[in-house]
Order: C-alpha cells, then sequence, then structure tokens
C-alpha cells in the first residue's frame, strides 16, 4: 500500500477496480489533503456518495492548516 496511515494520514475508504490493487485506497486523508479516488460529475453521485463526499470534507477541515509535508 503506498498510503502508509499515520498520526498526520489515514484512510477513510479501501475500494477495488480493475485498475487497482484490493487495498488501495478510494478516499484518504493527508494533513489537511483529501485523496477522493473517484471520477464523475457530481450531479452523476448517488444520495449516499453526496453525504460521504460532504463529511469528508467536513471531517478533514479540523486539519485546516496541517502540511502534508509534515512541516
Amino acid at each position: 500500500m503506498w498510503f502508509e496511515p499515520s498520526t498526520n494520514a489515514e484512510v477513510l475508504a479501501t475500494g477495488y477496480n480493475s485498475g487497482k490493487a484490493f487495498d488501495d485506497i478510494a478516499v484518504g486523508r493527508h494533513a489537511n489533503w483529501l485523496y477522493w479516488g473517484f471520477y464523475a460529475s457530481p450531479k452523476d453521485m448517488t444520495p449516499a456518495g453526496e453525504r460521504f463526499f460532504l463529511n469528508a470534507i467536513c471531517y478533514i477541515a479540523k486539519f485546516d492548516g496541517e502540511s502534508p509535508g509534515g512541516s
């Protein structure tokens, strides 16, 4: 797994598709960056996907000011 969870990084969701390994992340957080591994127009999201996206943004907001570089 290229994304190692730590105190400043965490996996929020894993997933599998034809181009990724089973343990690759679908959604992750590194400091104040949100890694959203999906590609689609927001209008194509399901209601559950919309809620998850909004919750992920609200969750990482508490990490405002943290740097992915560790400084």
